[in-house]
């Protein structure tokens, strides 16, 4: 998503660029251009809200100014700088491995850490990059898997696309793991987690979900009527740049007036690569969205779950917490006090620190 500014050290890093307490990370490639080079950055903002708030504090024009002063220092040649690429125009990838699914899809997924198993799930428009801060740091105290979903990265995507197939590629996943791993995820991810802990039953040892983004009652606008459909439609068009505008404007409720500048910034593109996925969510979560009861015959979990909500959070993610908590028979409602919507991606360490606290006890 939005492109973040340099660290407070004004150093560009091949693992990651720091926002506030969470960590993002990014391609770098360097690429000849005359006498010089020119530095193309893609980076990773995954969080929802935290795209608001990127918007809001101008943090592409501060990524520029930084890359404005990276183009004063000497060119001292790679020797100079252990974090440089080796090759002009490399750029700088992350070592994945694959399993394949009960379909015979490709998943490619990273494994770090050591202890219990957990899977970290990724939300919609984003790869296992996206949860790559809380991923790290859950791995002090566990084996985390996290993993690209179909149709992101570089897992497959055959078509036509069916969300029971996401909840076979976690199975394969916990497979990886050992035969049994404890879940998480945050926002949208979070109704595919409860989906494949209510399939796979003892396979899952317990579900820490950070603010799922149910919306039972008035007190936010549903989801648009037939908005997975009109998502599919739109990709189908060869309209991407327009489907990620209506998920923004339509279901993210950022204000139209942020849109012309979010378009400008090449981060846009690479939402746009990603616009199928939200048609894929889109399916995902019908009828947790439609300012309805959440059904009671969807899930059947009864391990341990903890539903987080941010103490600075929007009042219908904690009422569809209390009403998941209602619904289920061993779900606890915990606060993540300082915190909005954007935790899960920009405060990785107190979202670890509490699903460890649940989880390990």
């Amino acid at each position: 998503m939005l492109p973040p500014p340099l660290n407070q050290g004004g150093h560009l890093r091949r693992s990651g660029i720091v926002i506030g307490t969470g960590t993002f990370p990014t391609a770098v490639t360097f690429i000849p251009a005359g006498e010089g080079r020119t530095v193309e950055v893609a980076a990773s903002l995954p969080g929802l809200q935290a795209l608001q708030h990127a918007v809001e504090l101008h943090m592409a024009e501060r990524y520029a100014e930084a890359l404005d002063r990276l183009g004063g220092l000497p060119d001292t040649g790679h020797g100079a700088h252990p974090h440089a690429p080796t090759t002009e125009g490399e750029t700088i990838m992350t070592d994945l491995s694959t399993v394949t699914s009960a379909d015979g899809t490709t998943i490619a997924y990273e494994k770090a850490g050591s202890g219990p198993a957990i899977i970290v799930i990724s939300n919609v428009a984003e790869d296992h990059t996206g949860v790559a801060g809380v991923a790290k740091a859950l791995s002090e105290h566990f084996t985390v898997i996290s993993f690209d979903r179909r149709g992101r990265g570089a897992s497959g995507d055959p078509q036509p696309y069916d969300p029971a197939r996401e909840i076979d590629d976690i199975a394969a996943l916990i497979d990886i793991a050992g035969g049994s791993a404890a879940l998480t995820s945050g926002s949208g991810g979070c109704a595919i987690t409860l989906d494949a802990a209510s399939s796979l039953g003892g396979k899952v040892t317990g579900l820490y979900l950070y603010e799922p983004p149910f919306i039972v009652d008035d007190s936010r606008p549903p989801a648009p009527a037939g908005y997975a459909e009109h998502q599919e439609a739109l990709v189908a068009a060869g309209k991407r740049s327009e489907a990620v505008e209506y998920f923004m404007t339509e279901m993210i409720r950022v204000p139209a007036e942020y849109i012309p500048a979010m378009k400008q910034d090449p981060s846009w593109d690479a939402m746009a690569a990603y616009a199928h996925t939200y048609a894929y969510d889109g399916r995902i979560v019908r009828g947790l969205q439609d300012g309805k009861p959440l059904p009671t015959d969807r899930w059947s979990i009864k391990v341990p779950i903890a539903v987080a909500v941010g103490g600075k959070g929007e009042e219908f993610i904690r009422k569809g917490a209390y009403a998941l908590a209602a619904l289920l028979p061993d779900v606890t409602v915990l606060t993540l006090a300082d915190q909005d919507h954007s935790a899960f991606w920009m405060a990785p360490e107190p979202v670890a620190e509490q699903a460890r606290t649940f989880l390990l006890g």
